[in-house]
């Protein structure tokens, strides 16, 4: 038997084999909402608002629905298994259990559920922006420890973080998913 995990109401997904078909918006709306970024570590700022302004600057860039929607939906396996920090990936992979296999799993129900795809090059330099951009609007240390890597310059001047509360975080990323005929 396969462990599942319960999400808002009564909505379960099967944990090691996750049915697309068992996914819901509203459900994923309120995990992210509720998720926060880098395990809580820097305090309230959920993975919703990260999704939410990552997207709208790849909007503002000019890129077209097939990248928007990507990014929006990106991180939303963590809706369903957590944002688990980097720290606690490597030191799993060290153990010799690769937690990206259970991600994959769920980002994959996710891409076949919601017909995205969500690791393309531009999603990915922009949530590596993203992450420069936080650290840059106080989240220090915790990120720019490891130095740049190559990252891309923040987008500052277009990402205001502004830690919005849970129900703000789900209605602002079902809007954006609406406006983009994410059903």
């Amino acid at each position: 038997m396969h462990p599942y995990t319960q999400l808002s109401g009564t909505l379960t997904v099967d944990l090691i084999d996750p049915d697309p078909d068992d996914l819901v918006l509203h459900s994923l709306a309120k995990g992210l909402a509720y998720t926060n970024r880098f395990t809580g570590a820097i305090g309230t700022y959920s993975v919703a608002e990260h999704l939410v302004l990552g997207m709208r600057c790849l909007r503002d860039r000019g890129h077209k629905r097939g990248i928007l929607a990507g990014y929006l939906l990106h991180d939303a396996h963590e809706a369903i298994i957590g944002d688990v920090s980097a720290p606690v990936k490597a030191a799993l992979l060290a153990l010799g259990q690769d937690f990206s296999v259970l991600e994959d799993r769920h980002q994959i129900a996710i891409e076949k559920r919601f017909a995205v795809f969500t690791r393309a090059r531009e999603i990915k330099a922009m949530d590596r922006a993203m992450c420069l951009a936080e650290a840059e609007q106080g989240f220090g240390t915790l990120l720019t420890r490891g130095g740049s890597n190559g990252w891309p310059a923040p987008p500052s001047a277009e990402i205001k973080i502004q830690r919005w509360a849970g129900p703000r975080a789900a209605r602002e990323w079902l809007e954006e998913c609406n406006r983009l005929g994410i059903r």
